[in-house]
């Protein structure tokens, strides 16, 4: 069955080999195979332009809405230690469209970060139409809609935001846009607030980062813009970002930090922790988060002044990045730093510098905003007030399709670079046919695993296109280094519903509420196979999309890029996975 993006396809397509091009059968569609070299500057939908030369990015402009105001309002709030957890009152697209039209100017690109999006409408529609409305792939397009711009959600957990800056960086860098607004964005539903409260990860009293007695989160709502140019002309500058996988546990933390780490070093840059004055944290007031992040930075910044805002505005999932990168940004140029609302006595095993609640006049003069997620996903931005070089792209012109494997009714089909297209019939590994089989661990993995019943079927099939890929095919593990793009439409929908249901049948489903986060198949497949490189989920992207990202990616120095697309929910049904080199 054809992926439901046809039309999506650069130019390099039409030159494959023709034995590749056949769609009829069990022959693989061309998206997915191709031994040729793919030039980068042939990528589509966006025409390129010359690479960004100057090496350096503005943080020109930002927006906040949150319960206690406006971006001018909230800091002071923040500054006077005060501050409470609240829902917005207008609707979110409301609000995003007031972003854009209140900017500076229109973008070329529109980032959305967000977890769930428009949470109460994306369930009604789980339950009902399932055509994908409320989610951040339909905000992107309803916000894009009648706009000369090009729309992407993000969706990495509660690291989407600086995972969104990060597709920023690397459209700009590369040339291919000029003006790129990020938004960040989530609206609570009772779905969301039972999963964290089955998981105990509400504390009722409200949160209280880095505290001794803290018990858990608080969740909020807020809602934030950036606005970022190559133009070069300030006031504040993106200065580098870093993205990572723990490897390590769905819903929780490494416990000594080693992916978040990873993530602020990458972002910190060759410059290390020299001149950074300040961190805000993720602080989400639970205790492992915590104190897994506060042994990354006694690792890599110890002197820098520690600060986080949870504690007064809540958890605002997928939006909390992007709020927080707002309100640093005006911190930066006040050089005043609100500090932790609820931190009464510090509580984590590093002595670090915990600001306390209150305005804190500082010498401000470069700022790491970090955040963690689900799934092990962790990204970290760097902003600051000189213009620094950030990482050139490589200069390799080409971009290699290494291999591509699909699971449709028929069987796999693994075509490798330069090989004769191969296909088992599902019949080999004793599967019963069908558009999309819910795999055993034994049938994929030739052994039996105890915590494989648990994953939903979208994380399945991802753990199974690349184990089965390396089993039927031979193929080499890829380097832990490497970089994942997960595509979907429909995503964790099979999830949200099951969930909903239970919810609304008075039952609790604390191991199934990870699986309701588009981003958790990647979350399962760097834990399986061992990957530690960044990640990037774009809900409602089309294949030409999560292509242009990962040639960005290798150019920007990835070993080995894993892209994806998983459509489990509804028809049309596919699975397939390409393995990009340079």
């Amino acid at each position: 069955m054809m992926d439901s993006a046809q039309t999506d396809e650069p130019p390099w397509m039409s030159r494959l080999h023709p034995r590749c091009l056949s769609r009829s059968g069990h022959r693989l569609n061309p998206a997915y195979v191709t031994g040729s070299d793919v030039p980068t500057t042939d990528l589509q939908p966006h025409q390129q332009t010359a690479p960004h030369k100057a090496g350096s990015i503005s943080l020109c402009h930002a927006a906040l809405l949150s319960p206690l105001g406006n971006l001018h309002e909230t800091f002071a709030r923040l500054c006077a230690g005060k501050g409470e957890p609240g829902r917005l009152e207008k609707p979110l697209l409301d609000i995003l469209g007031q972003f854009i039209a209140e900017g500076p100017w229109q973008p070329d690109l529109l980032l959305l970060a967000s977890t769930k999006g428009d949470g109460p409408c994306w369930i009604e529609d789980c339950l009902a139409e399932g055509k994908g409305r409320g989610g951040p792939g339909w905000l992107v397009e309803q916000l894009t809609k009648g706009k000369d711009m090009h729309g992407l959600a993000v969706s990495m957990a509660c690291a989407s935001g600086p995972a969104a800056v990060a597709v920023a960086e690397l459209a700009i860098n590369q040339g291919a846009y000029q003006r790129v607004l990020v938004l960040g964005a989530d609206r609570l539903c009772p779905m969301i607030e039972q999963g964290f409260a089955d998981l105990q990860a509400i504390d009722p009293r409200g949160a209280h980062p880095f505290d001794a007695d803290r018990r858990g989160l608080s969740l909020g709502e807020t809602a934030a813009a950036l606005w970022f140019s190559c133009a070069g002309d300030g006031p504040i500058f993106l200065q580098g970002w870093g993205a990572s996988c723990d490897a390590n546990h769905l819903t929780g933390p490494h416990r000594q930090g080693k992916g978040l780490l990873q993530a602020c070093r990458d972002a910190l840059g060759a410059d290390g922790a020299q001149c950074l004055d300040a961190v805000i944290s993720h602080g989400t007031g639970t205790r492992y988060n915590d104190e897994s992040e506060a042994l990354a930075y006694a690792q890599i910044c110890p002197e820098a002044l520690i600060t986080g805002w949870k504690g007064a505005l809540g958890h605002s999932l997928g939006a909390c990045g992007v709020s927080e990168l707002a309100l640093g940004w005006l911190a930066l140029q006040r050089q005043l730093l609100p500090g932790i609302i609820g931190l009464l006595q510090p509580g984590v095993s590093p002595a670090l510098h915990l600001l306390p609640a209150g305005g804190h006049a500082q010498t401000l003069r470069r700022l790491l905003s970090a955040n963690a997620g689900f799934g092990g996903l962790n990204a970290a931005v760097c902003i600051g007030q000189e213009a620094r070089a950030l990482r050139p792209p490589k200069s390799s012109a080409s971009t290699r399709l290494i291999w591509a494997c699909r699971l449709g009714v028929d069987g796999i089909e693994l075509e490798v670079s330069g090989q004769q297209c191969q296909h088992w019939p599902w019949s080999q590994l004793n599967v019963e046919p069908a558009a999309l089989p819910r795999l055993t661990a034994r049938q994929v993995c030739g052994e039996t695993d105890p915590s494989w019943g648990r994953m939903d079927q979208a994380s399945r099939l991802a753990v199974s296109l690349l184990a089965l890929a390396r089993r039927q095919g031979g193929l080499a593990a890829p380097p832990a280094e490497s970089a994942m793009i997960l595509l979907s439409d429909r995503g964790c929908a099979e999830s949200d519903r099951a969930v909903e249901l239970a919810r609304q049948q008075g039952r609790s489903e604390p191991q199934r509420f990870a699986y309701t986060l588009p981003s958790t198949p990647l979350g399962e497949l760097s834990i399986r196979a061992g990957l530690i490189g960044p990640a990037f989920c774009l809900p409602g992207a089309k294949d030409g999309d999560g292509r242009e990202l990962a040639a960005w990616l290798l150019q920007r120095g990835a070993p080995l890029v894993l892209v994806l697309r998983i459509e489990a929910d509804q028809p049309p049904h596919c699975a397939w996975m390409e393995a990009y080199g340079s």
